[in-house]
């Protein structure tokens, strides 16, 4: 395996073009590692925890389950 390194613009149809020089490795399978500048965090973006409200898979229901968790405890 061998590795390139070059920098580009990610461009807003999510294409990256390649320097004239690495022309020859186009048709070839590569594995990519992006790296790009940290961005600092929107000020006001606001996090909703209800909106991940009744996203858990869970194989049984709740109420059925702590029923027999409690009767345990007797």
């Amino acid at each position: 395996m061998h590795a390139i390194e070059f920098e580009a613009t990610i461009k807003s149809d999510g294409t990256v073009q390649l320097p004239e020089e690495y022309y020859a490795v186009y048709g070839q399978k590569a594995r990519l590692l992006i790296l790009f500048q940290d961005t600092s965090p929107p000020q006001n973006r606001k996090f909703n925890p209800m909106a991940y409200g009744n996203t858990l898979h869970w194989p049984v229901d709740g109420m059925e389950y702590q029923t027999k968790v409690r009767a345990k405890w007797e």
